[in-house]
Order: C-alpha cells, then structure tokens, then sequence
C-alpha cells in the first residue's frame, strides 16, 4: 500500500511538471503569434497539449486520493487482522509438556474446549489397568514404586492417587 501511494504521488509530480511545462509552452506561442512568428494553429496545438496536461494532473490527484484511501483501509484491515490472530494464540496457563492433541490444527473450536492436554514434567503420573484378582487390596494413599524401562530400569518412588473400578467391553 505504501508503495502504490509513493508511485501515485510520483505520477501527481510527473503531471504537475508537465502541465507547467505545457503552460510555459501556451504562453511562449501566444507571444509568438502576437510577434507573428508562429502560427494560431500552433498556438492552438499548444493550448490543447496544456488541456491535456491539466486532465492529466486531475487525474493523478484523483488516482493519489484513491490509493491514500486504500492505504488507510488495508492499514485498518491490518490492524484488525492483527488483533484476530492475537485471539488465536493458545497460551497455557502453566509450563508443560504436550501429551495429547484434542483438536486438530485449522479445526474450529469454542471456548473452554480442550484443545490439548499437558503434563507437568516434574511429576509423571501413570494409569494402570489390574486384573481384578491382582487388586486385591488396591487403595488410595498405598505406597508404590515405578520402574522406567526406557531409562534402564531406574526406580522412582511414587504413590496411588485413586483407584477407580473399570469393566472391560
């Protein structure tokens, strides 16, 4: 937008010079033909080169006009673009690590709906799934211990949060 205001106002400065050119040009004939060393007739071809001149520089002002008003409309547009994308920024109310996506990317979604799902990486939790006979026993609060087979086998002391019954299909 800025450009096209620059090359309009360049063509306002192209026809602004013409046209004073073509009025020097009008007056040097009229002076001419009262000396009778020029012709009406040529006098009358550099009248009508000024007229054009003239139409000319109305229409890069009118041109100019149009794109200065495009410019602050683009710019509004802009502004208002900006803003928009600044409501669709998702921003996590706490540092985590994605575990899950729950919507897929350019998906429309509403508020308050779970878009992904986070973890703190300082603690980690586990869902487990016993045979009924194996909980015998199971309750909140017991002490456990979780053994990390991707980190060779280390040890982390942890404890039970819940247990929550769960049929199989």
């Amino acid at each position: 937008a800025e450009a096209q205001v620059a090359a309009a106002e360049a063509q306002v400065e192209e026809a602004t010079a013409r046209m004073a050119y073509a009025g020097i040009q009008a007056q040097r004939y009229e002076h001419l033909v009262e000396a009778r060393t020029a012709t009406a007739e040529l006098l009358d071809a550099k009248r009508q080169e000024r007229a054009v001149a003239g139409t000319s520089l109305a229409s890069a002002r009118a041109n100019l006009d149009a794109v200065r008003h495009e410019r602050t409309r683009v710019c509004f547009d802009r502004d208002a673009l900006v803003k928009q994308r600044a409501n669709l920024r998702l921003i996590a109310p706490v540092d985590g690590l994605v575990v899950s996506r729950q919507a897929e990317p350019g998906a429309t979604v509403v508020a308050g709906q779970p878009v992904v799902e986070m973890v703190d990486p300082a603690s980690l939790w586990v869902n487990v799934r016993f045979d009924q006979l194996s909980a015998a026993g199971l309750r909140a609060d017991l002490p456990s211990q979780i053994v990390l087979r991707s980190e060779g086998g280390r040890k982390l002391a942890g404890r039970v949060l819940r247990v929550e019954p769960l049929a199989d299909s």
